[in-house]
């Protein structure tokens, strides 16, 4: 679970409650390693779910942004990730500074 669903959610554009997103505390809640095990965000929600990315050459490539950036913004997850989607900004999809994937 991304903490920074939680706090874009806790925005005032959000049309998320905070409560979707947690799982319950870590200081406090013994089993909490198991319930975030439990939580099964793509299970819940689909990321990429909008015409723009199902139409897109790049959607079995795409990460689908941030949905944190989305849902702070005001959107729902699912929607475009205006910000990083190169079809919705204009930016090239060639010659993009993207960070290298590293193996572990």
């Amino acid at each position: 679970m991304c903490p920074y669903l939680v706090f874009a959610a806790r925005t005032p554009a959000s049309r998320h409650a905070d409560t979707e997103f947690i799982v319950g505390n870590v200081l406090t809640d013994p089993d909490i390693a198991q319930r975030l095990d439990d939580y099964r965000f793509h299970d819940r929600y689909q990321v990429g779910a909008n015409i723009t990315c199902g139409t897109c050459s790049l959607n079995d490539r795409c990460g689908k942004g941030c949905p944190a950036a989305v849902v702070a913004a005001g959107g729902r997850i699912g929607d475009v990730d205006a910000e990083l989607c190169p079809v919705t900004t204009g930016a090239p999809v060639t010659g993009r500074r993207i960070l290298p994937l590293m193996p572990a």
